[in-house]
């Protein structure tokens, strides 16, 4: 599948799937995704700043191509959801 279909179909998974608030934690997001034709691997959150780009958590992709992440932003800003053959994701993530 080539990177440009990867960068249209996978936002549209993430809308499909849900994106919402945690109870526990009212400023926590919580990611549950699918890929499909997605090899069981590890995906990362990582969060991408002026001069670098810091890993916040990872997660396993299971048979299905699902995966779960949970996260508290401290501030708006952008992340990469990169899949671990390289293929990436940009989210745009911010509090409530």
């Amino acid at each position: 599948m080539s990177d440009m279909k990867i960068r249209l179909i996978v936002p549209i998974l993430f809308f499909l799937s849900s994106c919402n608030l945690r109870h526990d934690h009212p400023d926590a997001f919580v990611i549950h995704g699918q890929i499909k034709n997605c090899p069981p691997g590890k995906i990362y959150l990582e969060e991408v700043d002026i001069s670098d780009i810091h890993r916040i958590d990872s997660s396993s992709v299971d048979n299905e191509g699902k995966f779960t992440f949970s996260y508290k932003p401290e501030a708006p800003g952008f992340y990469l959801l990169k899949m671990h053959d390289g293929r990436y994701v940009d989210l745009l993530l911010q509090k409530n």
